[in-house]
């Protein structure tokens, strides 16, 4: 990944009600588009953060389109150092 930073700027995660995470997002289009994930999502509560609950998330369009793309979640080796 070449973005500079490496987590979560901690002023947005101390403003943050809820987090998802979905990796590994896949996206198509030929006339019909659609979505398709699966990930995690965490809330603040009173007392710290709830139990994790992991969705599944499905969008579907339709008009004039065509495209393909799958987002790969970036993996590290034992060093903490990326691929």
């Amino acid at each position: 990944m070449s973005a500079p930073d490496s987590g979560i700027p901690r002023n947005l995660l101390g403003s943050a009600e809820c987090i998802a995470v979905i990796p590994g997002e896949k996206q198509f289009a030929f006339l019909v588009g659609g979505q398709y994930g699966k990930g995690l999502v965490t809330c603040r509560t009173a007392h710290g953060w709830s139990a994790p609950v992991f969705p599944t998330a499905v969008v579907g369009s339709f008009g004039l389109q065509s495209s393909a793309a799958h987002q790969e979640p970036e993996k590290e080796n034992i060093h903490g150092k990326s691929d």
